[in-house]
């Protein structure tokens, strides 16, 4: 099932006739590409987390409640090697790990669906698979959907995608050697990419109090009560702006923006904009509106 929805900034191969920026080897422009080889990385956009409205029907592995974002509940999921995907609930904070496939999706209100991991590192742009389909193409929300497709589908071992109609076709294991140059298409095989920092704390997480095990309200001493600190989704701040950053990827990111900006006090976080906010003066004074988070610039009780 397709639909359009948020973007979730990540980092996967693009065409690349020399050295990057990045400092990785040029891509290959003649014979016949190596599928593990074709490796120049830059900053692209792939559909990741389907935007919020939209769950997962497939069986719940288990249920973790007080997770604090979708980004946290996708760090639970990266820890549990059965889990393949998840559903976190904006207004109830639980998240659902899950298992098998992930692309089939229904409207749901209050829910972000999402897969364990949101690496693109095994993922190859401008090539596809000219190797039979194992089943009839279908259109996907983004890669990781189907890639999810293909790993619950017998007998598949590779996927092609193509990102310009977002078509998903699903190869077997004689796809490697089979690759031909075409700009729309992607590929990559039925198994997770590795290279996600989704089980990984930064040190900016460990400073603002967004870590990875869930609400994240920065309370100090072990079994201390968790407190409230962002406000509930379709909330907002109507203080004044410091200035809007865009392309962030969540509201834990838009916090940690705050949080270097000396003025900014809090900030609102627009899920389907992805833009930031960073705010000043009272960050108290807060009306309703559709699809913002508004959060102060630290969750630390300390």
């Amino acid at each position: 099932m397709w639909k359009y929805g948020f973007f979730l900034t990540v980092v996967t191969s693009v065409w690349a006739t020399s050295e990057g920026p990045w400092g990785v080897a040029a891509i290959p422009t003649r014979g016949k590409p190596e599928y593990s080889q074709r490796h120049s990385f830059a900053q692209a956009e792939l559909k990741c987390f389907h935007p919020i409205n939209w769950k997962s029907i497939a069986r719940t592995l288990k249920t973790e409640s007080g997770v604090k974002d979708a980004a946290a509940c996708q760090r639970l999921c990266a820890k549990e090697d059965q889990c393949t995907h998840f559903n976190y609930h904006t207004d109830s904070h639980n998240c659902e790990l899950k298992i098998k496939n992930g692309s089939d999706v229904v409207e749901a209100a209050n829910v972000i669906t999402g897969p364990k991991t949101c690496s693109s590192s095994c993922f190859t742009l401008g090539v596809g698979h000219t190797a039979k389909e194992m089943a009839r193409s279908e259109r996907k929300y983004s890669p990781f959907d189907c890639q999810s497709w293909c790993r619950d589908t017998n007998g598949c071992f590779y996927f092609t995608f193509n990102l310009d109609s977002s078509t998903c076709f699903l190869k077997g294991a004689d796809a490697p050697g089979t690759e031909r140059e075409y700009p729309g298409d992607m590929v990559g095989p039925k198994e997770f990419c590795s290279g996600g920092d989704e089980d990984v704390e930064t040190e900016e997480e460990s400073e603002s109090g967004t870590g990875s095990d869930g609400a994240g309200s920065g309370a100090g001493s072990e079994g201390e009560e968790e407190l409230k600190c962002f406000h509930p989704i379709n909330w907002k701040s109507i203080a004044r702006t410091l200035k809007t950053e865009s392309g962030v990827k969540d509201a834990a990111a838009c916090q940690r923006l705050c949080a270097k900006e000396d003025q900014c006090t809090h900030f609102n976080y627009h899920t389907d904009s992805h833009n930031c906010e960073l705010k000043i003066k009272n960050g108290s004074d807060v009306v309703e509106a559709a699809n913002v988070i508004t959060g102060p610039k630290t969750c630390s009780s300390s």
